[in-house]
Formats: C-alpha cells, structure tokens, sequence
C-alpha cells in the first residue's frame, strides 16, 4: 500500500508540474551570433481559429500547418559600421536583429538598442523603405523582462517611412498582451508544455500628402522557457491594399561564432559543470556587466542570468537539473559587447 501511494503521488505531481502555470524568462533574450530558423508554413485554417482561446490550460493543435517555400532565419549581428544602415545616426545602439525570409522579401533590419532592463527599436531597413523612429519602439517582442500570465502592455509609435512612392508619419498604437498559456502541438508532432502565448496588437495611422493611411497588425506567438526565439508565429496584416497573412513555426536555435560581420573579438573563459552548479574562469573586471546563456545541442536555451564580479572564479547555481550532455556556453561583456563561446560536458 505504501509504494502504491508512493507511486500515486509521484503521478500527481508530475501532472501538476506539467501543467504548472508558466513564467517566462527568457522570451527574446538572443545572444550575438545566434541564429533562429524557422520553416515557412501554409494553411486553410483561418488564424482566429489556429490562435484558440485565451485563458489558462489551453490546448492549441497547430498540426494543420505545412511546408510552403522553405525556411526563414533570424540572426543577431553585433552593432557595427560595414552591416548596419545609418550607422553614425544611432551611435548608442548595441545589436541588430536581420530576418530574412523566402517567403517575402524581408522583415527588415532592425537596430536595436539594449539597456538595463529594457530593448528598444531605433530603426527597421527594408529592401526598398526604411523607418526611423523619433520615439523609440518599446520592442517588447524582443523585450528582456519575466513574462507572466495576463501581463499587458501598451506603447505608442510616433516615426517617418521613406518609401519608392511617398513618405509617412507614422502615428500607432501598439498593445502587448500575454493572455493564455497551456500546451503547444506543432506538426511532428512536436508538443511543449507550459507554453505562453503573446497577443501583439498593432493600429497604424500613416500620413503622406494624400491623406491617411490606416492598417492593422494582429500577431500571435508562442514562448516557452527554453528558447528565447517564438515557438510559433502567426500574422496577420490588413491595410487598404489587402491583407497578408504569414505562419511560422521554429526549426532549431542555434548559437554560433561562424556568422559573418560579429564582432572578431573574444572573451577569453573556461566553464565547467559541478552537480548543479557552473563554475566560470575569466579575468572579470570590477563594474562590468556579464551575460551568461547556456545552450543544448538542440540550440535550447536551458539557463541564463546577469552578473557583476571582479572575481576571476565565479560558481553559479543552476536551478534546474541539466541532463548528461555537451552544452554550449556564451559569455558576454555587456560593456564592450565582446563575446565567447565554449563547450563543457555535464556528467
């Protein structure tokens, strides 16, 4: 009888662990050299329907989704002069976010500036446009805090566009709401737990000399705590040309120093796994900020944390038990925006 109820708990637990309301930590929180592929995807399912219902302990069946015209990747580039448009006009920026699709042109370039706690948009550089903002994008797509259940954002736009036909004012309305989490099943199938889904709402309001321009963009994405890029990707976008909608799922995320234009310079470290610990070696210096990521082979983000030391030995507890395996480590200076990459086998 006791193993039995021994057994009984045991099968509680690991149900209740599994549908444990999610908080997500690292949504967005991409790493210079990274690179996120995601496959290109077609449906006959309208996206209200593929989105589901908000709410807790949802369950969104995505199987409906197939290849259409291969792959897209989002890679992250440092901040330098010979890859960035504009360079001398954003000097405080820190990174660039490149998305380059088969399925339309492109998404744009965009520069990003990353702060304490906060990431915004300073300008996106398409094939043929570009906008720049004078109030910076609050990029809470990209955003670096904790993501919890019914947290709810609203950001206003103000920018110019410069197209091949007409500039714009741009004037938009810009919500941000994490209204549901559950169970996320993608064609494979592949299924994630404790997953949250993100709700971006854009109303844009553009103003050229011949009058105003409204279009909307309703976008759906889902998170979970072990990839900093979206899951998934739904999108659609209605202006008084048409509407255009686009459907993405991820691929593999994966960190690399083989991508062309990132900063040449390395961090020089070494890393290694104790029981539930990492410890680091490197000559830190006093007042520097320091970003850690720790990736699978499976280019999952399995731990993350920023730290201060002038230590030259620092042991981090990692909260969550890491299988055996060869991990992938990156070390940032968030001074100087230097980097390094190396690997470390857990036992």
């Amino acid at each position: 009888m006791k193993k039995q109820f021994y057994f009984l708990s045991i099968l509680v637990f690991s149900c209740f662990h599994l549908l444990a309301q999610p908080v997500i930590n690292n949504m967005e929180k991409n790493p210079v050299g990274m690179v996120a592929q995601f496959l290109n995807c077609k449906t006959t399912t309208a996206i209200s329907t593929l989105a589901g219902n908000s709410g807790s302990n949802q369950i969104w069946n995505l199987t409906s989704l197939t290849s259409s015209t291969g792959t897209s990747n989002d890679t992250f580039y440092e901040y330098t002069e010979n890859v960035t448009p504009n360079y001398s006009a954003f000097t405080t920026a820190t990174r660039i976010d490149s998305f380059t699709s088969n399925n339309i042109a492109s998404e744009g370039v965009k520069v990003i500036l990353q702060a304490t706690g906060s990431t915004s948009i300073l300008y996106q550089n398409f094939p043929t446009s570009h906008t720049s903002y004078s109030s910076p994008v609050i990029g809470l797509k990209i955003g670096v805090q904790a993501l919890h259940f019914n947290d709810v954002f609203m950001d206003t736009i103000i920018g110019n566009y410069s197209g091949p036909s007409a500039s714009q004012t741009i004037h938009a309305i810009y919500t941000f709401d994490a209204d549901a989490w559950g169970t996320l099943v993608l064609p494979g199938p592949d299924t994630f737990h404790n997953v949250m889904r993100v709700h971006v709402g854009v109303l844009d309001t553009n103003i050229d000399g011949t009058g105003t321009h409204p279009s909307t963009e309703t976008d759906y994405l889902w998170y979970d705590d072990h990839h900093s890029a979206p899951l998934c990707k739904l999108r659609s976008q209605v202006n008084s040309v048409g509407s255009v909608n686009t459907y993405y799922y991820l691929i593999s995320q994966t960190p690399t120093v083989s991508v062309n234009n990132i900063n040449q310079e390395q961090i020089d470290f070494a890393a290694y796994f104790g029981l539930n610990t990492l410890t680091l070696n490197h000559d830190f210096k006093n007042n520097n900020s320091y970003s850690l990521a720790v990736f699978n082979m499976a280019g999952q983000n399995v731990y993350s944390n920023t730290f201060s030391t002038g230590d030259k030995n620092i042991m981090l507890d990692i909260d969550r038990w890491l299988s055996t395996g060869i991990y992938m480590i990156i070390l940032r200076n968030n001074n100087d925006h230097t980097y390094g990459v190396v690997r470390a086998f857990k036992q």
